[in-house]
């Protein structure tokens, strides 16, 4: 997918984007695996972060608090899609839960 889409990264963002690839590929296979009735009608899309590379650097570092940060930074950019309501209750820096992310139409 990548060499299929050199505009959009360069040497500064290319792990960034290989990420997103591989996350898209990810959701193909779950998608192909089966989904409920609201999210195959593409009314709802859910599913929780096990794992962030955020936690991890930033406890690596001692810098846990900047955290929260982009924990928050998700309301702001999700929470302004037009047309989409995004919910999340948990996140792993807030209350150690997975973040259980929620796009509804």
């Amino acid at each position: 997918m990548i060499a299929e889409n050199p505009e959009y990264y360069d040497q500064g963002n290319y792990d960034h984007l290989a990420n997103i690839f591989t996350a898209l590929a990810l959701y193909e296979i779950e998608r192909d695996r089966g989904c409920t009735e609201d999210e195959a009608t593409g009314k709802r899309l859910r599913f929780e972060c096990t794992s962030c590379i955020y936690q991890q650097i930033y406890d690596k570092y001692g810098i846990r608090r900047l955290g929260t940060i982009f924990c928050h930074a998700d309301v702001v950019n999700y929470g302004s899609i037009p047309g989409v309501t995004f919910t999340r209750n948990h996140t792993l820096y807030q209350d150690g839960k997975p973040c259980d992310f929620l796009f509804t139409k």
